[in-house]
């Protein structure tokens, strides 16, 4: 046998076998290929997640909004103010901006504030129900907005609708009871020193956007009460350190608020000036008038028939009461002073003029003013006067007529061409029972020294002025005038 070599093939190594450093590299390339899509499914699912809560945030906010809305609506009957509970109470759940600028329009029921829009319409289920509706916007930003496109925030939106049914009878009188008209008079509203605002069931608002804090603001709480179904003003509201401070709804001392309110339109812009109707007499050409003064016997020397009768007091000391009637045609020219020590005052129903000059009532006795109006006037260059009352005690109850070119004011000091009218003052310890209006857009009204101006029993007494002060342990109580509303409505969340 020839020698021959025996080739031993080598073993081969189990830790470097080609067919597993193949697979591994597969792994490898796959894990880095599909990394991107991990990451991407994981934050849609984080953005998703986001969203969901969101929207349920949202829903959640729009459903208790109108469940507060409809529940208001179904205590008062009023849907301005059912209209803000339902964003008061949305803000509280996370709605923002509600707080900041509310728009109202009561044409369309429609209150905008922020994030949240408030509708009061027909019923869903029902048309003659009220339903509340409150739609929310709220923009949403994503964690992960670069792995969706660069879509940096989304708009989730959501819807709650209530209704109220079998609504109480009679409604609280909504609206602004107290209204100060400068668009811009620091201090516009001024309670001080123990005065006293009260409006209950209907608001109190001053049209100024003074936003400086203290006296400084549209207005100022300084030792006095504040007490109305809201307060509100373009500018802010404060309040001083006082411990003797009183408000509702709540604002705390030595603070403010800014309650974003929209200003409030003139309640009595569409009706005009009236003029007094008189024929077949001599009329005076300072006055354009005949100065005829109401007077139903002769008073103080000055008989029904007397002319060009001006700047008259009729003060004078007598046994029987005086007799004014406007049914003589007649008005008071310039500064007329009515009262006296003694004396009694009645006024028949009628409208009773001042033509340039002012109408001070000086201690005097009223004892009848049943459908009257008391207005001031300027005429031919002059201006209206001011109002004035210097009554120190006793209870008088004056009344508006209920029609008429006068309709429910009771005081009504027209506006100069200047735009500014003279301040009106009352002051005393008399109580005047009224019902109508102190009416004076372009003049102030300042109550000092105890007077107090209320609202007759389920009677309306509003007060518009250009600006209010009221201090001195003197008071305004006014009122929408109809009584509360009685029963208890259904409400319920239908959609």
């Amino acid at each position: 046998m020839s020698d021959a070599s025996i080739a031993v093939a080598p073993r081969s190594n189990p830790r470097r076998r080609p067919g597993a450093m193949a697979r591994r590299g597969s792994v490898s390339v796959w894990v880095a290929m599909a990394l991107p899509m991990f990451l991407t499914a994981a934050a849609v699912t984080v953005n998703v997640s986001e969203a969901v809560l969101a929207r349920q945030g949202a829903q959640l906010a729009a459903d208790l909004g109108a469940q507060a809305g409809a529940m208001s609506y179904g205590r008062d009957v009023d849907a301005q103010r059912a209209a803000n509970v339902a964003a008061d109470v949305a803000q509280m759940n996370g709605v923002a901006g509600v707080a900041a600028v509310r728009s109202w329009n009561a044409a369309t029921g429609t209150l905008t504030a922020g994030e949240a829009t408030v509708v009061l319409g027909n019923g869903v289920t029902n048309p003659s129900y009220k339903a509340v509706t409150v739609s929310v916007a709220r923009p949403m930003a994503l964690a992960f907005s670069g792995m969706l496109g660069g879509v940096a925030a989304r708009t989730v939106n959501a819807t709650g609708v209530a209704e109220a049914w079998n609504l109480p009878s009679g409604s609280a009188g909504s609206g602004t009871c107290v209204l100060a008209m400068h668009a811009s008079a620091k201090a516009a509203i001024k309670v001080d020193n123990m005065g006293r605002i009260t409006a209950p069931g209907c608001d109190i608002f001053a049209n100024s956007s003074a936003a400086g804090t203290g006296a400084n603001a549209a207005i100022y709480l300084n030792s006095g009460t504040l007490n109305g179904a809201s307060i509100s003003t373009p500018g802010k509201v404060c309040l001083s350190n006082s411990g003797s401070n009183t408000v509702s709804p709540t604002i705390p001392n030595n603070s403010c608020v800014s309650p974003g309110g929209t200003a409030q339109a003139d309640p009595f812009a569409a009706m005009a000036v009236p003029a007094p109707s008189q024929s077949g007499c001599a009329v005076n050409a300072s006055y354009g008038a005949c100065c005829i003064p109401p007077i139903a016997a002769t008073v103080s020397g000055v008989s029904p028939s007397a002319t060009n009768v001006v700047n008259q007091s009729y003060t004078a000391w007598q046994a029987t009461p005086r007799s004014f009637s406007a049914a003589n045609g007649g008005v008071f020219c310039g500064n007329t002073a009515i009262g006296g020590n003694g004396a009694s005052d009645q006024f028949a129903p009628g409208i009773y003029y001042v033509v340039n000059g002012n109408l001070t009532f000086n201690n005097s006795n009223i004892t009848v003013a049943n459908g009257v109006s008391f207005v001031l006037i300027g005429r031919n260059g002059g201006n209206p006067g001011a109002i004035s009352w210097t009554n120190y005690s006793n209870t008088y109850a004056l009344t508006a007529p209920g029609s008429g070119p006068t309709a429910d004011i009771l005081f009504w000091q027209s506006c100069p061409a200047s735009g500014v009218a003279a301040a009106n003052t009352m002051a005393g310890g008399s109580t005047l029972t009224m019902s109508g209006a102190f009416y004076a857009k372009c003049g102030a009204l300042n109550l000092t020294n105890n007077i107090q101006m209320n609202a007759a029993a389920g009677r309306a007494f509003r007060v518009v002025a250009s600006t209010i002060y009221v201090a001195g342990s003197a008071g305004i109580n006014a009122s929408a005038g109809t009584p509360a509303p009685s029963g208890t409505a259904n409400v319920a969340l239908v959609r």
